[in-house]
């Protein structure tokens, strides 16, 4: 294990763990608030008029679910991130955060690109590709990992939307449906 006198920096070879973990946790907090706050009362309680016998969740709940998980999640990565010696690592974080400044800026570009992929090509193919690129400038680089994360995450989500939910998701004009 490395010692500050090990390093210069003030901090070991692992500093933005912590760090990271903070930010994190801090992000993913505010996102379940919001989600918890905007969401769920903007989306129609009751099911698809004439579905109510096949939905065992209603739309509202997957929303609620998602903010109460990112809550948790958050309240979790915060009490670890802070752990003793956060500030220190944070300094050492913050210097090295430079270098995934371009990857960051690229995500953020392709942003404003899923909604018209989902009208175009649907939401399987849009969100498999959406997702892979995601992956790839996230920092994954091996293959097995992209392609099982990036194709069986949209399966679970249609699963979830067309068979508990029965809420129809974009099947896109390009592919003729």
């Amino acid at each position: 294990m490395n010692t500050p006198a090990d390093n210069p920096e003030g901090g070991s070879e692992s500093a933005g763990e912590g760090v990271g973990d903070f930010v994190l946790g801090c992000a993913s907090l505010i996102l379940g608030i919001a989600i918890y706050v905007l969401i769920p009362f903007q989306v129609n309680i009751e099911p698809i008029p004439g579905a109510s016998q096949y939905v065992i969740f209603t739309p509202a709940a997957l929303p609620r679910a998602c903010a109460i998980a990112f809550v948790s999640i958050g309240l979790v990565q915060i009490y670890f991130g802070s752990a003793p010696g956060f500030w220190s690592r944070m300094r050492v974080a913050l210097k090295n955060a430079s270098d995934r400044l371009p990857s960051l800026l690229i995500i953020l570009a392709l942003l404003p690109t899923y909604p018209f992929l989902l009208t175009q090509v649907g939401y399987f193919a849009a969100t498999v590709v959406f997702l892979a690129i995601l992956t790839v400038y996230g920092g994954e680089r091996r293959p097995v990992t992209i392609v099982l994360f990036s194709t069986l995450m949209p399966l679970a989500i249609y699963g979830l939307f067309s068979y508990l939910m029965s809420i129809p998701l974009p099947e896109g004009r390009l592919l003729g449906y």
